[in-house]
C-alpha cells in the first residue's frame, strides 16, 4: 500500500507538503495540490483514518447505545433513521448493545471518553441522568432518547401526550378498565413510568396487575394475550407498546375465540394499517434524524417532535 513517504518521493515534494496538500491545505499551491493528489490517485493511496483522527480530533464515528438487537419495530424504526442521516453526513454509526447492564454501559461511556467517537446517542439507560453529566466534555457530544432533564441535552417522544391521546379514545369508545403493556417493567425507565402514571390518574382503578412486562416482539404479544385472557377482572382495552406487540395480542384471542377488547398499537407501522387498529405515533424516524443532526453540530436546536394517533379504521 502506498504510504505519503511514496507520494513525496514520485513528485519530489516534502513528506510535509504532501501531508499538508492532502488534507487540501490552502498553503500549499493549487498546482502542488493538483499534482499530489493525481499521483496519490495513480499510486492508490489509501489515507489512513487512524491517522486522520489523531491530526483532526475527529473519528468520523458515531455511537449509538442500544438496549439489544432483537427484532423490535421502535427501534428498526429508529436505526434505520440513524443509519440514513449519519450515511447523508458521511459518518459511522457504531451500534453499542448494553442489554440494560449498567457495567456494560459504563464501558461504552469509557470509550467515548477516549475519543472513540464524537458523539454518542442513548436510546436507552440503564444508568441515571447524573452518571451521564460526568461524561459532559463538550456543546454536542451526547444527546438521550430517553433522560428527560435540562441537565443533557435530550429529544424524545413526549410519552405523556402519547398516552393522554390513547386514553381519551378509549374513553370516548366506553371503556373503563384499560390494560398495558411494557417491553420491560411499568417502572423500569422514565417513560415506562410517565406512561403508567399517566393511565393511573385518568383511570384510578388502573393497578400494575394490569400490566403485563417485557413485551417486546409478537412472541411478548401473544404472552400478553394469554395474561390478559386469564386475568379475573377482563381489561376491556390494551395499550400496547408496539404494533407488533398489539398483533401478538390479537393472534391470542382469535386463537381463543374470543372477542377483542379495544387494543391500541405504537408506531404507526404498515402492520397497524393491516390489522385497522388505531396507533400512536411518535415520528421515531424524525427523533432520529434530529438526534444525529445534534451529536455532529450540524444543528444547534432540538425541535420538539409530538404525537399523533392514527386511527386506520375501515
Amino acid at each position: 500500500m502506498a504510504t505519503i513517504k511514496d507520494i513525496a518521493k514520485e513528485t519530489g515534494y516534502s513528506i510535509s507538503t504532501v501531508s499538508k496538500a492532502l488534507k487540501n491545505s490552502t498553503r500549499i499551491s493549487k498546482a502542488a495540490r493538483k499534482k499530489i493528489f493525481e499521483t496519490a490517485k495513480k499510486l492508490n493511496y489509501i489515507p489512513n483514518s487512524s491517522a486522520i483522527s489523531l491530526s483532526t480530533g475527529k473519528t468520523g464515528n458515531i455511537g449509538v447505545l442500544i438496549p439489544y438487537m432483537e427484532h423490535n419495530s421502535y427501534y428498526d424504526t429508529l436505526i434505520i433513521s440513524i443509519i440514513s442521516e449519519c450515511f447523508r453526513l458521511n459518518k459511522q454509526p457504531v451500534f453499542l448493545v448494553t442489554n440494560y447492564d449498567p457495567q456494560t454501559e459504563k464501558q461504552h461511556l469509557k470509550k467515548f471518553m477516549s475519543h472513540a467517537y464524537d458523539g454518542l446517542i442513548v436510546t436507552s439507560s440503564a444508568l441515571s441522568y447524573q452518571e451521564y453529566k460526568k461524561y459532559l466534555n463538550k456543546k454536542h457530544s451526547i444527546i438521550t432518547l430517553e433522560i428527560n432533564t435540562d441537565e443533557i441535552p435530550y429529544i424524545s417522544m413526549d410519552r405523556k401526550l402519547g398516552i393522554e391521546l390513547a386514553l381519551n379514545y378509549i374513553q370516548k369508545n366506553g371503556c373503563h378498565h384499560p390494560g398495558a403493556t411494557f417491553s420491560r417493567t411499568p417502572f423500569s425507565g422514565e417513560g415506562a413510568t410517565i406512561a403508567f402514571n399517566t393511565i393511573k390518574a385518568q383511570f384510578p382503578n388502573f393497578d400494575i396487575k394490569d400490566t403485563c412486562s417485557n413485551c417486546r416482539n409478537y412472541e411478548g404479544g401473544i404472552k400478553a394475550g394469554n395474561f390478559f385472557i386469564n386475568q379475573v377482572n377482563k381489561v376491556d382495552c390494551i395499550l400496547a407498546n408496539s404494533d407488533d406487540v398489539a398483533a401478538g395480542i390479537i393472534k391470542a384471542y382469535q386463537k381463543n375465540n374470543l372477542d377483542l377488547p379495544l387494543i391500541i398499537g405504537e408506531n404507526n407501522s404498515n402492520l397497524s394499517k393491516f390489522l385497522n387498529i388505531p396507533s400512536l405515533d411518535y415520528h421515531i424516524s424524525s427523533i432520529g434524524t434530529e438526534a444525529v443532526k445534534w451529536v455532529t453540530g450540524t444543528k444547534s436546536k432540538i425541535e420538539k417532535v409530538e404525537p399523533t394517533l392514527e386511527l386506520h379504521q375501515k
